[in-house]
């Protein structure tokens, strides 16, 4: 349950990230109201936009020097491979496009880690990569 709030708090951070890059749409959509073109490549922009700041947001803070994202950090956690070691950010990619794999089923593939010894889930598994508890030892190591 603490990876589901560690998920929240990052998806409040992208969330606030995110409400200028709507609101200057919406300006421009009504700018622009008459011109189709415009509307339709800010609705496009947006969508990409959607995409590419959680991707960005994620890939990034799990592979750098800290491991984790501010909600991962908040709660505890860092993100390792099978290894123990930093994650790239190509295996971070991986993982965040496995993630939003998995979350097209709704969450259903979310539920058997919530209950299994290691708390893999299928996007661990698959990209290889683990959860775990940060130590002080670690560089992102923040106390509560």
């Amino acid at each position: 349950m603490k990876r589901v709030a560690a998920y929240v708090h990052d998806l409040f951070r992208i969330t606030l990230f995110h409400i200028p890059v709507f609101i200057f749409i919406v300006a421009l959509l009504i700018i622009f109201q008459e011109e189709g073109r415009i509307v339709a490549a800010l609705f496009a922009f947006f969508g990409v936009s959607s995409f590419l700041i959680p991707w960005l947001y994620f890939a990034s803070a799990e592979s750098s020097f800290r491991q984790a994202t501010k909600g991962k950090r908040a709660e505890g956690f860092i993100v390792v491979d099978k290894a123990g070691r930093r994650i790239s950010f190509c295996r971070a990619t991986l993982r965040h496009l496995l993630f939003l794999l998995c979350s097209l089923t709704f969450g259903l593939v979310f539920i058997p880690g919530l209950f299994s010894k290691k708390g893999l889930f299928l996007h661990d598994y698959l990209s290889r990569t683990r959860v775990v508890p940060s130590t002080p030892a670690t560089p992102g190591f923040s106390p509560r």
